[in-house]
């Protein structure tokens, strides 16, 4: 049973797929990185990549989860 998203669920998995595509970025620049790279900057990639790929991974559950309404029904038996 699908039950409607809410806003920020919505707002978590759009900031889900960008922080993949940047996560694919920062992996590009680090395999592309040559021997002019130092080692800092190729350590601040991996840190990147790393970082971003379980950001994107947090707020994708985040998005995809089922959360209940926790509204009180009215038409109780008065």
């Amino acid at each position: 049973m699908q039950t409607k998203k809410h806003f920020l669920q919505k707002v978590s998995g759009v900031i889900a797929i960008m922080s993949f595509v940047s996560c694919a970025i920062c992996l590009f620049l680090l395999i592309s990185a040559n021997d002019n790279a130092t080692d800092v900057y190729k350590a601040s990639f991996a840190a990147s990549t790393f970082f971003f790929f379980m950001v994107g991974m947090v707020l994708k559950l985040m998005a995809t989860t089922n959360l209940p309404s926790f509204k009180l029904d009215n038409t109780s038996n008065k």
